[in-house]
Parts: structure tokens; C-alpha cells; sequence
């Protein structure tokens, strides 16, 4: 698969930054709506969650909607990994999923230093990506009529 073509979501298990192991199984018949972002992108990224978690708790059928959010920290040195686990669990207090390995930047094609937003179907295919700084209200109206869709339909 090259870079940034992926159309499903593929499996994972990631930590987050309490060390607790977070599974693509657990969310497995969910809509999914995974906020992915690097440090730069990591300062909007909160604001983003908290938007996104107010649009799901709006929808018909808000239980069936899985919120994630990854730190994309591939290219911390080995060396400063346990430094910035710390900072993220001082700084959030929700999990963060902590993508060491940079799969889902090869994956999906993450844009550096924004927020990027992926909303998966029940089935795990891919049906948004959005990425950007500052939250827009016709970007949040996008992802809330993909998630309406989705959870009106399936």
C-alpha cells in the first residue's frame, strides 16, 4: 500500500499516554471518528475533540460513535519518548493514542502541523478526511452530516 492510500481502517494497537492498550477491535462496528495530529497541529487539536464530542452526543444514535485521538510521534528520538509520554498525560487528560511508529501518517496521509480528521463507517471504510488549524463551522458541518449519514443509515 503506498503512502496516504488507505481507504479503510486498518487495524492497530496503540498505548496511550497512561500506557493503557488501545485496540481497533474495541471500536470494531462503530462509526470512528480518529483526530490525528502532530505537535504543532497538537494545540488545536483539544478544541477539536471537545467539537466534534458536542456534535456526536447531538446525533440520533450517539453511543454507536467512537472518538479517538492520536499523537502522531514518529519522529521523537527513543531517548525523549518517556519526556513527552509525561508531558501528555500533564497537558490531557483523555487518552491519547501515541503513534510511535508513524502508521497512520503512512496510512492516511496525515497533513503536518494541522488537525486531521477522519471519520470511518460502521464498516471501517473511510468516508472523510479533513484536515486544518482552526475549526470552521463548515468543516463542522461536514463532519456532522457524515455523521449523521452514518448513523441514520447503518
Amino acid at each position: 500500500m503506498s503512502f496516504g492510500q488507505a481507504k479503510v481502517l486498518v487495524p492497530f494497537d496503540l498505548r496511550d499516554q497512561f500506557d493503557v492498550l488501545h485496540s481497533s477491535k474495541a471500536i470494531s462496528g462503530q462509526s470512528t471518528v480518529i483526530i490525528v495530529s502532530d505537535r504543532e497541529g497538537s494545540t488545536h487539536s483539544e478544541n477539536w475533540g471537545r467539537a466534534i464530542q458536542t456534535i456526536a452526543e447531538e446525533l440520533p444514535n450517539s453511543h454507536g460513535v467512537a472518538i479517538l485521538a492520536v499523537a502522531h510521534v514518529e519522529n521523537v528520538p527513543p531517548i525523549f519518548r518517556s519526556f513527552v509520554r509525561k508531558m501528555i498525560k500533564r497537558d490531557r487528560l483523555a487518552p491519547v493514542l501515541l503513534d510511535w511508529k508513524g502508521q497512520f501518517n503512512r496510512l492516511y496521509g496525515v497533513k503536518p502541523s494541522l488537525v486531521n480528521v477522519f471519520v470511518f463507517s460502521t464498516d471501517g471504510k473511510l468516508q472523510l478526511h479533513i484536515a486544518d488549524s482552526e475549526i470552521k463551522r463548515t468543516t463542522l458541518n461536514s463532519i456532522k452530516d457524515c455523521l449523521n449519514m452514518l448513523t441514520i443509515c447503518e
